[in-house]
């Protein structure tokens, strides 16, 4: 009953760009399924257009366990920057490294992301914007850190970290 008040029915005359246009970006070549997964979340929860940006290596599985989704190479950054723009929500880093790749596409999405976009900041990106002491994107962000990704971002040792004090940080 709770799960059918909060989805509402799709209108009739709509189409898949009604329901949202989604980037995701991640999943170096050894860490493919952590993109994919992703990127089945986001179609299986609603969104109209996902578009994964991932390691041409992933292309394959990708289109085997979502048809639906689109692919796009994270190494073509010229038609990342161009296309960023294009999306509603733009989620980075399930599948990546803290590396010096995921510093390049994690500061393309800073530049290029705007306020009325949603970033999501995931997995290795976490790591990444804490280690080179990054600037949070113009943009709606959210982060999604586990335990340690989260020690990295706020400074709070994993057993000082308690609700109160994270909420600080965050404020």
């Amino acid at each position: 009953a709770l799960a059918k008040s909060a989805i509402s029915s799709r209108q009739n005359d709509s189409h898949k760009g009604d329901y949202g246009r989604v980037l995701l970006i991640g999943g170096e070549a050894e860490m493919g399924g952590a993109i994919i997964m992703a990127a089945s979340a986001t179609t299986y929860s609603g969104a109209g257009l996902v578009t994964v940006a991932t390691h041409s290596s992933n292309k394959t599985a990708l289109f085997s366990h979502l048809p639906e989704a689109m692919f796009q190479d994270f190494d073509d950054e010229d038609k990342l920057k161009t296309s960023l723009a294009s999306f509603d929500v733009i989620v980075i880093g399930p599948g990546t490294n803290n590396n010096d790749h995921t510093l390049d596409l994690l500061q393309t999405v800073i530049n290029y992301a705007t306020d009325e976009q949603y970033i999501v900041i995931d997995g290795g990106a976490i790591s990444c914007f804490a280690e080179n002491n990054l600037s949070v994107p113009n943009a709606r962000t959210i982060f999604t850190p586990h335990a340690m990704e989260w020690q990295r971002l706020s400074g709070i040792d994993i057993k000082d970290q308690k609700e109160d004090i994270n909420q600080e940080v965050c404020d």
